[in-house]
């Protein structure tokens, strides 16, 4: 199979062309990017004959176009608001395609007749969380009779003195100033970000945070998808003081607006500048402690006892660092989109349609992605009425 990954030099997009050079089921890799010179260093790296290396502007239909006319799958490792538009030339190409996180989940899903009617594969939202989070959910729930709730917590933590960000830096703010969707009793809702403030018990050796709503996908598509009913879903992330802070005060200030505004007769969108003073995830330097750990903790029935379902995977940044050389953020978000492409090759993956991380055989991707690095670990608890 070969592969294009557009985005490919990117911080995730590192992690899925590495993977996928080393894989016996992936016949060429492209690392499509815009940045060449840290594609050229990736290349170097490896020293893989299967790895290429191609100029791409993402933001181009034809540059795309160009690049997939012989690709059996791309992979839009670049930012999600290109995830329609990639979709666009893949149907044309008659290229399967996976995505890290959404932009359009409805545009998306909205086109899954499309995508069976060519034959092809389009697993959206594929990455960490969404993704990962979303087969632990299906994990859990193929082991229950019926489920009763589904709460995704994310416990990723920095220690640094600067402000960083592991993963785009407007993205990550967005999540917290959009408002975010929780799924109960039959209905989504819509609840202000940085609300619902608890703290979460985390599994050792993080232990307890405080943790908020954010804007994600896995409360709107685990009660369409997972094949089973479910009375609630929510997803909150952990959050320092430091960090609501200066989010809120961004807010505040108006610079997380993408509306250009005059400055000395420049026209300038003020996120713009916020992001040109932020290091890009890509190029962090292995100078910062803190560790990534995602959970997904599901209530249901089985056997008419109550149980609880707790699966997590958890790295820190150190250990990636030292093993993988990235983050430990970036490790964790492109090696579940790897592992789902190796399943595709394999033919693991037969599903075709547009769809989302849940709908994938979830033993079978929880065994690639800890061959891959990935560690799962589960608690099961009986609750007593």
């Amino acid at each position: 199979m070969k592969v294009v990954v557009l985005g490919g030099a990117g911080a995730a997009g590192t992690v899925i062309v590495k993977h996928l050079a080393k894989s016996p089921e992936i016949s060429e890799v492209i690392c499509a990017d815009i940045a060449m010179e840290r594609a050229r260093k990736i290349a170097s790296e490896l020293k893989n004959s299967k790895l290429k290396i191609r100029k791409v502007d993402v933001a181009n239909f034809t540059s795309v176009l160009n690049i997939l006319i012989d690709a059996d799958l791309v992979i839009n490792a670049a930012r999600p608001e290109w995830n329609i538009s990639v979709m666009d030339v893949a149907i044309e190409t008659g290229t399967h395609y996976i995505d890290l996180a959404a932009e359009g989940l409805f545009k998306q899903l909205a086109r899954d007749e499309e995508w069976k009617k060519a034959g092809l594969t389009a697993l959206i939202s594929m990455g960490e969380d969404p993704g990962m989070s979303n087969v632990f959910a299906k994990y859990a729930a193929d082991k229950l009779d019926t489920v009763e709730e589904i709460r995704i917590r994310d416990g990723y933590r920095i220690i640094s003195d600067d402000i960083i960000f592991t993963y785009a830096p407007d993205i990550a703010i967005e999540e917290f100033i959009y408002k975010s969707v929780i799924y109960e009793n039959g209905e989504f809702k819509r609840v202000p970000s940085m609300t619902g403030e608890e703290i979460y018990e985390f599994p050792e050796p993080v232990g307890p945070l405080k943790v908020y709503y954010a804007d994600h996908e896995e409360p709107i598509t685990l009660p369409l998808f997972l094949g089973k009913k479910v009375k609630y879903v929510d997803f909150k992330i952990a959050l320092s003081e430091k960090e609501k802070q200066v989010i809120k005060i961004l807010w505040k200030l108006g610079l997380t607006s993408r509306e250009p505004i005059e400055v000395k007769g420049v026209k300038v969108a003020p996120m713009d500048v916020v992001l040109a003073c932020i290091r890009p995830p890509a190029e962090l330097e292995p100078n910062f402690e803190g560790h990534e750990m995602i959970v997904t903790d599901v209530i249901g029935e089985k056997g008419g006892k109550k149980m609880r379902y707790i699966i997590y995977s958890y790295m820190t940044h150190k250990e990636a660092y030292e093993k993988y050389g990235t983050h430990a953020t970036a490790y964790m978000t492109g090696t579940p989109v790897a592992a789902a492409a190796i399943m595709l090759a394999r033919g693991e993956i037969k599903r075709r349609g547009v769809f989302p991380a849940e709908c994938i055989d979830a033993k079978r991707f929880l065994e690639q992605v800890q061959k891959m690095g990935i560690r799962v670990n589960e608690i099961v608890k009986k609750i007593e009425y």
